[in-house]
Parts: structure tokens; C-alpha cells; sequence
């Protein structure tokens, strides 16, 4: 199994990070992959599943305007071809300078897979109606939670899943915690409401290096 660790170009405020992991990475030898200077990208940008690499991102006119706006569409267009054996399905974000709940950060605020073929979505955090459209039809509409434009604001798309059968969520999740558990899934509920005030959640705060499929 090759893996590789992309260390993205991230806003400025936000580089020092890097240096939080390095230790770990050293493991990593010559697999760091460095990206080209006009390519952002961040992880949450970044989602996987049977093969299929889901990536944010934004190309508007206005994208070096918009400090919301972290990935850009050379980063799709980077793993397009990096990937060549992989799907890599990009998807258009709505962002706002103005408007909290009409801005989608990340792919991970609208968009959490669950398991092998289940997902919560937000209808309205896409751009172009084809790639909600498209989601549906990837997971099929029985295994899709969809949530509000104030349940995204909650960031209740933001849990994490600790395998196929088990994830971490919000105890004020609930009705997402019930749709869950009458699916099967194991819920952990684990009260992370005081890190949620600085707009991150379970994703958030966890960097997964290695990925196992099952």
C-alpha cells in the first residue's frame, strides 16, 4: 500500500500547524507530497468512499475575496490527475461574507458519509442542483439524512466516524443520533460543544493518517 501526506498551501494564519505534526510525519519518508503555490486546498475540503474522492471547492470570480473560500478548483483539477485510477467528483460550494448559515466552509459542513453507503447532506450548500442530485443518487435517497440550513450551522454534518459501525456525535444531535441508531450505527455521544464555538467539530479535530478499507 503506497500513502501519501499532502501538505497544502492553507491561509497564513494557519501554517505554523504543520509543525505540530512533524514528528509524526517523519514516518512518512519521501511520501510528503508538497503542492504547487496557486493550489489550495484544506481537508475538510476532502472526503473518500468506494473508490471515490470527494473534493469542495470554489472558482468564482470573487475567490481571493473570500477568506471562506479554501479550495480551489486547480486542486480538483490536481487530483483529477493524480488519482488516475480513482473517481475524483468535485462539488461547488456556496459561500458569504455576510450570511453564517448560507456559507459552507467546508465540503464537511454539508456533507458527511457514513458506513458504506450512507450520508448526511445538505441540499442547499451546493451550487448546482446536479451535484446534490448526483449524491442522491450515489447513496440512494433511503440511506440520506438530510439536514436544515440551522442543523448545518449546528455543523451537525461534522461527527466523525470511527468505523463502519460506530461514529461520534453530538448528544444535541438527536434527531440525527435516532435516524443513525434505527440504521445500525453505533453513537457515541460525546459533548464537544465548547470547540464547537470555534466553527469546528469531531472532523475537525481529528487528522487520520492511514486509511484501512474494510
Amino acid at each position: 500500500m503506497i500513502i501519501f501526506f499532502f501538505k497544502s498551501n492553507i491561509l497564513p494564519k494557519r501554517a505554523k500547524e504543520f509543525e505540530g505534526i512533524s514528528s509524526i510525519l517523519s514516518g512518512f519518508h519521501n511520501k510528503i507530497v508538497t503542492m504547487p503555490q496557486d493550489l489550495h486546498i484544506e481537508g475538510g475540503d476532502v472526503l473518500y468512499q468506494s473508490n471515490t474522492i470527494f473534493v469542495g471547492y470554489y472558482d468564482f470570480d470573487d475567490y481571493s475575496d473570500l477568506f471562506t473560500a479554501r479550495t480551489n478548483k486547480v486542486a480538483l483539477d490536481y487530483f483529477i490527475k493524480f488519482f488516475p485510477e480513482k473517481k475524483v467528483k468535485g462539488f461547488h460550494l456556496n459561500k458569504s461574507l455576510t450570511n453564517a448559515k448560507k456559507n459552507i466552509l467546508h465540503l464537511d459542513c454539508c456533507l458527511q458519509i457514513i458506513a458504506k453507503n450512507k450520508a448526511i447532506i445538505h441540499p442547499e450548500a451546493f451550487t448546482y442542483k446536479e451535484d446534490y442530485l448526483w449524491l442522491i443518487d450515489f447513496f440512494g435517497k433511503h440511506n440520506v439524512f438530510e439536514i436544515s440550513e440551522n442543523e448545518m450551522y449546528d455543523m451537525t454534518s461534522n461527527i466523525l466516524s470511527v468505523n463502519n459501525e460506530t461514529v461520534i456525535s453530538q448528544p444535541k444531535f438527536i434527531r440525527l443520533n435516532n435516524w443513525l441508531k434505527n440504521h445500525d450505527i453505533v453513537v457515541e455521544e460525546v459533548d464537544l460543544s465548547e470547540v464547537s464555538k470555534q466553527e469546528g467539530l469531531f472532523r475537525c479535530s481529528s487528522l487520520p493518517l492511514i486509511r484501512y478499507d474494510e
